[in-house]
C-alpha cells in the first residue's frame, strides 16, 4: 500500500516511510507518547542503501511487495509477538497464497539485513516473531 503511494507522489518506498515513521516522543492516535524502543529510524537506516540499489524483481527490503509488507507488519507492533497468520493475512494483498514455511524464508532474508545493524527479529516457538533491538549478552 505505501509503495503505491509512494508511486502516486513520486518518491520511493523507503522514502516515504522514512517521512512517515513515529518517532520517540511522537503521539499515537490514542495521544499515548512514543517512547523509547526500537528505534525505527536506525531500522529504516539499516537497510536504505539496499533496498534502494535492489531493482524491484530482486525484492529489496522495502522495495515492493512480500518482503516489505512483512517488515511493515513488524514494524507495526514492536516488540510484540507477531504470530505467521497475522503475517500471511497483511501480505494476502499482494495476490499469493503463501505458506507458513514461506513467510520463514522472508523472515531469514530480513534477519539478514537487519542484524548487522543491531535489530533482530526473534523467532518466539509456537506463537511468531518479535522485531527488537539485539543487545550483546
Amino acid at each position: 500500500m505505501l509503495d503505491r503511494l509512494a508511486d502516486e507522489v513520486g518518491i520511493d518506498g523507503w522514502e516515504i516511510r522514512w517521512r512517515n515513521a513515529l518517532r520517540e516522543g511522537d503521539r499515537f492516535a490514542t495521544g499515548q507518547r512514543l517512547g523509547p524502543g526500537i528505534g525505527l529510524e536506525r531500522t529504516l537506516l539499516a537497510v536504505r542503501d539496499e533496498d534502494r540499489a535492489a531493482p524491484l524483481a530482486q525484492g529489496g527490503a522495502l522495495a515492493s511487495g512480500i518482503p516489505g509488507a512483512v517488515l511493515e507488519v513488524l514494524l507495526a507492533r514492536v516488540e510484540k509477538i507477531v504470530s505467521k497468520e497475522a503475517i500471511i493475512q497483511a501480505v494476502a494483498n499482494w495476490g499469493e497464497e503463501l505458506s507458513l514455511n514461506a513467510i520463514e524464508v522472508y523472515v531469514s532474508r530480513l534477519r539478514a539485513k537487519l542484524e548487522p545493524a543491531g535489530i533482530r527479529i526473534r523467532t518466539v516457538r509456537g506463537f511468531g516473531y518479535i522485531l527488537e533491538e539485539y543487545k550483546d549478552p
